[in-house]
């Protein structure tokens, strides 16, 4: 299916928001090098981002969003992480939140929580990798829930939330006894919602990613987002399977530019393999945004095999940048040692099996 051209308007908005996102990657740089060891409270880092639009990127015009296209909201992601890897976690989570509320059947759920959002009145996230990638051992549901009337009364643990202790409630879900399971909104204001302290991680102890706890949360059919049914993810943005890789190609392009910063250092065959990693760096990114632009009608990609490739780039890179660095990156604090940090997150961020296995296999390059 041939893409539309874009219109003189369209383009002129497209370099405008470039222009916005490249100001902002470089404002994040110079406040990221704060967030360490953390957690430190960067409210005032997401206020930077909001004034770039932020708040706006993943909600509909309707609601007073900018309703992004999956093109420019990865590039809006890419941008983010790399200047700052810590909020462009905290940012995807929120508007992966606003996602799953701007695809509810509850309209008037749509109409009461999205208009706040898009202004940056309030703040979300997600807890629902309970229903996902942390369920426990045998497959037993971590949040528990049961019909009361028209609501549900949901308990147990959101495993892994971002940005908690900012929000004014977050997306969540529960497996009921029936197999069904339900997404709905927790309001931190609830007596039954605790937040637990942020979690001491390898990186991204600033993302601020916590345990949520929830005891006889009541989440009434005002607040339901979806379900009950069998599978309450089922209906999800398509630039979600994408998200991640445009979060680990912004990571790379920090790292890329800390090499370029020292190419004139280099010689001989390190500074063969540096150049021929920024060629590769080139035509992953080139890829991602090509893939973004044919989301639902090429059949042939392979996100899951794309995420692979994405991930093992981003651990060579960082591994050459510690080597470039020499004994200095390998000390705290330095851009090398905290990089390479940071670079394993996307090892296990979101990551199946499937992607893991394929990843090693590129990594040790098996076979060969």
């Amino acid at each position: 299916m041939a893409r539309k051209p874009l219109e003189s308007r369209e383009i002129m908005a497209r370099d405008a928001l470039m222009n916005d996102l490249s100001a902002l990657a470089a404002d994040l740089i110079p406040l990221d090098t704060a967030f360490e060891p953390g957690p430190v409270d960067v409210r005032l880092v997401l206020d930077r981002i909001r004034a770039a639009g932020g708040s706006r990127w993943a909600i509909p015009k309707e609601y007073g969003g900018a309703e992004l296209s999956d093109v420019d909201q990865l590039r809006a992601y890419d941008a983010i992480a790399s200047g700052s890897l810590s909020m462009a976690l905290i940012q995807t989570q929120r508007d992966a939140a606003c996602r799953l509320i701007a695809r509810s059947p509850n309209r008037a759920l749509r109409e009461r929580l999205l208009p706040a959002l898009a202004r940056g009145e309030r703040f979300t996230s997600v807890g629902i990798s309970q229903l996902t990638t942390s369920r426990g051992q045998g497959g037993a549901p971590k949040m528990r829930g049961r019909l009361d009337d028209d609501a549900i009364v949901i308990d147990g643990v959101m495993p892994w939330v971002t940005g908690a202790p900012f929000c004014d409630y977050l997306v969540t879900g529960a497996d009921l006894e029936d197999s069904r399971q339900v997404l709905g909104v927790a309001w931190l204001a609830d007596p039954g919602v605790s937040v637990q302290p942020a979690m001491r991680l390898l990186a991204l102890t600033s993302s601020h990613t916590c345990a949520v706890t929830c005891e006889g949360v009541r989440i009434e059919q005002a607040d339901i987002i979806r379900g009950p049914m069998p599978a309450a993810l089922g209906d999800r943005a398509p630039v979600r399977s994408l998200v991640v890789s445009a979060v680990g190609v912004g990571l790379a392009r920090r790292i890329v530019n800390e090499l370029r910063n020292r190419a004139n250092k280099l010689t001989g065959e390190l500074a063969a393999l540096v150049e021929r990693l920024t060629r590769e760096f080139g035509e992953v990114s080139d890829r991602l945004y090509d893939a973004a632009a044919r989301l639902g009608f090429d059949e042939d990609f392979s996100k899951e095999s794309f995420r692979a490739e994405v991930n093992a780039l981003l651990a060579r890179l960082a591994i050459t940048l510690l080597n470039v660095a020499k004994g200095s990156g390998y000390c705290q604090p330095h851009v090398a040692e905290r990089l390479l940090r940071e670079a394993m997150f996307l090892q296990v961020w979101s990551a199946p099996t499937t992607t893991q296995t394929e990843t090693l296999r590129r990594l040790f390059r098996e076979g060969e």
